[in-house]
């Protein structure tokens, strides 16, 4: 994934990734100093954000700060921040780690929602979750 997204090199060969991409990293990742909504915000706006912290079921905490929540609801910003931007390709790391499984399967229905018609790439030890809304599915033992 890190290769995709171009922060490595391969050691041969070739990667080509073209177009907008947009990363859920296995870590959340988020900016300490700004809120829920505005960690999502930097990259769409304030109206998208209120709508993905809705989506989320996390409205009530658009104003805390990632220090004040749990790490699934940190998880669950980081994933609205990877939604709202509007790409081609989207890489996901782990997006329900440390989510309960109504909530794993809230954001697999996101995930589905949000990049209808392009490109995900989701990388996660919980494949079941994700079975309703892959049409293609490898796995390696």
């Amino acid at each position: 994934m890190r290769m995709i997204a171009g922060l490595e090199k391969p050691d041969s060969g070739t990667i080509q990734a073209e177009g907008k991409l947009s990363f859920m990293f296995q870590e959340s990742r988020l900016f300490d100093w700004y809120t829920s909504e505005k960690n999502i915000a930097l990259v769409s706006n304030k109206k998208k954000a209120a709508e993905l912290l809705h989506e989320l079921e996390m409205s009530d905490a658009a104003n805390r700060y990632p220090e004040e929540l749990s790490g699934g609801m940190q998880r669950r910003v980081a994933l609205g921040r990877t939604l709202a931007y509007d790409a081609d390709i989207y890489l996901f790391d782990e997006p329900t780690n440390g989510l309960e499984h109504r909530l794993k399967i809230r954001t697999a229905e996101l995930i589905q929602k949000y990049t209808r018609g392009k490109i995900a790439i989701i990388v996660s030890h919980e494949t079941e979750f994700l079975e309703p809304i892959v049409d293609f599915k490898l796995s390696l033992t």
